[in-house]
C-alpha cells in the first residue's frame, strides 16, 4: 500500500499537459497545408476555378493569418491559455462547418484565413507558451512530446482525409473535423487544461533530490517582456535563426518535384522521398528533447544548420536517388530538431511570464519566411532554367545561421 501512494503522489499533473498540447497539435489539422491540400483539387473541379487563383487565396490568407500572430500571443497573455484554447477549437470548429459549404472564391478566402489563424497559428502557438510553464527540468523532453501530435497528425491525417473524401465528399469530411474538434478538443480544454501548476496548488515540475546533475539548466529564470527582448542582440539572431527553415525549407519542399526531376528522378520517386523526410523527423524529434535537456540550444541549433547545409550540398550535386535520398534523411533529422529546438528555446532565454508576445512575434516573422521561401526558387529558376545558383544562396544563408547561433548567448536581464 506504500508503494502505491509512493507511485501516485510521483506523478506530475505536467505530463497531462503534455498530453493535451500534443492533441492540440493534432487537431491544428484543419488549418495545416498537409490538411488543406486533399481539397484543393476538389474545388478546382467541382466549381472549375484556376489553380493560380486558388494557391494565391491561400498564400495570402496564410501571410495576413501570420501577421496576426504576435496579437495573438498577447491576448493569451492576457486572458489566459486555457480561455484561449477553448475559444480557438469552438471557433476552428466553426470554420470547419463554414468551409463544408463554400461556394464562392471569397466564401473560399474567409475559410482559408480562419483555418490558417485558428488551426497552423492559435493550435500551436499558445501550446508552445503553455508547456514551459510546466516544467523547471526535462523541459527539451516534453516539447519534443508535445511536437508528436503534430508528426502523427501529418502522418495520418492526409491519409484519413483521403479516404473520407471518397467515400462521403469533400463537404462531410470537413463537417466530420467539426464534429471531432466540437466533442474531444472543446471538453478536453475545459477539463484538463491548466494555465499554471499554482492553479491545482502545484509547482512546476523538477527532478527528485540527487538526480538534477544529470541535467544542465540551460533556461532564464527571469522573464522578459518583449520590449525588453528586442534590446537584446540574441533576440535577433536567434530570430534569424527561426526564419531561416521555414524560408529556406517551404523554398525546397514546394518546388521539390522539379528540382529532382531535373536531376532524373520522377514524381513517384520524389513522393517516396518526401515519405521518407516525415519517417527520419519523427525519431529525430525525440531525440532533439533528450539532447536538449543536456546541451546549450545554441549548439544544437548551430549544429541543425551544419546538418542542413549537408542535406543541401547533397541536393546540389545529386545525381542519383541514393544521393537524393541521403538529402531527404538530413531533412528529416533538420524537420525534426527544428520542430522542438526554437519552442525550447525563447523560454529558455526569455523566461516564460511574457512568453504568449514573444512567441507571436517570432512565429509572425516565421509565416512571412516561409511565404517569401519558395519565391527566389521560382524567380531564378525562369532566368536560368535551374536551381543551382539558388541552392549555393540558401547554402550561404544556412551558414550565416549557423554562425549567428553559436554567438548568440542567452541573455542576462539588466537590473
Amino acid at each position: 500500500m506504500i508503494k502505491e501512494k509512493k507511485q501516485v503522489r510521483s506523478f506530475h499533473y505536467a505530463w497531462v499537459i503534455v498530453a493535451v498540447a500534443s492533441m492540440s497539435y493534432f487537431f491544428s489539422g484543419p488549418g495545416q497545408t498537409y490538411f488543406i491540400s486533399l481539397f484543393i483539387d476538389e474545388y478546382i473541379d467541382t466549381f472549375q476555378w484556376n489553380r493560380s487563383v486558388v494557391s494565391g487565396l491561400y498564400s495570402g490568407a496564410t501571410l495576413l493569418s501570420g501577421l496576426l500572430m504576435f496579437f495573438v500571443g498577447r491576448f493569451s497573455d492576457r486572458i489566459g491559455k486555457k480561455r484561449m484554447m477553448i475559444l480557438a477549437s469552438s471557433l476552428l470548429a466553426l470554420t470547419c462547418v463554414w468551409n463544408s459549404f463554400i461556394i464562392s472564391q471569397l466564401m473560399l478566402l474567409v475559410g482559408f484565413f480562419f483555418s490558417r489563424f485558428l488551426g497552423q497559428g492559435t493550435m500551436t502557438l499558445v501550446p508552445s507558451t503553455l508547456v514551459p510553464v510546466w516544467f523547471e527540468k526535462r523541459r527539451g523532453i516534453a516539447m519534443s512530446l508535445m511536437s508528436v501530435g503534430g508528426i502523427v497528425g501529418g502522418a495520418s491525417v492526409p491519409v484519413i482525409n483521403a479516404f473520407l473524401i471518397r467515400g462521403w465528399g469533400w463537404e462531410w469530411t470537413w463537417r466530420f473535423w467539426a464534429i471531432l474538434l466540437a466533442v474531444i478538443c472543446v471538453p478536453v480544454f475545459l477539463v484538463f487544461m491548466k494555465d499554471h501548476p499554482s492553479d491545482i496548488g502545484s509547482k512546476p515540475y523538477v527532478l527528485e533530490k540527487g538526480k538534477e546533475r544529470l541535467l544542465r539548466v540551460d533556461q532564464n529564470k527571469e522573464s522578459f517582456t518583449i520590449r525588453e527582448a528586442m534590446r537584446t542582440r540574441s533576440f535577433w539572431l536567434m530570430l534569424f535563426c527561426q526564419i531561416i527553415f521555414p524560408m529556406v525549407g517551404t523554398g525546397v519542399v514546394f518546388h521539390l518535384v522539379s528540382i529532382l526531376g531535373q536531376q532524373g528522378i520522377d514524381r513517384t520517386q520524389t513522393a517516396m522521398l518526401m515519405s521518407i523526410i516525415s519517417i527520419i523527423a519523427f525519431p529525430s524529434t525525440l531525440l532533439a528533447g533528450i539532447v536538449l535537456d543536456r546541451v546549450p540550444v545554441r549548439l544544437v541549433i548551430a549544429t541543425m544548420n551544419v546538418f542542413y547545409i549537408v542535406g543541401l550540398v547533397f541536393l546540389l550535386i545529386n545525381d542519383n536517388i541514393w544521393i537524393a535520398g541521403a538529402f531527404a534523411v538530413f531533412q528529416g533529422v533538420v524537420t525534426g530538431l527544428n520542430a522542438v529546438s526554437f519552442a525550447y528555446m525563447w523560454p529558455a532565454y526569455f523566461g516564460t511570464e511574457h512568453l504568449g508576445s514573444i512567441r507571436g512575434f517570432s512565429m509572425s516573422a516565421t509565416v512571412v519566411g516561409s511565404a517569401i521561401g519558395p519565391i527566389p526558387f521560382g524567380f531564378l529558376f525562369d532566368r536560368t532554367g535551374a536551381y543551382g545558383t539558388t541552392i549555393l544562396a540558401m547554402i550561404l544563408v544556412v551558414t550565416l545561421g549557423a554562425v549567428a547561433s553559436l554567438i548568440a548567448k542567452r541573455p542576462v536581464k539588466r537590473a
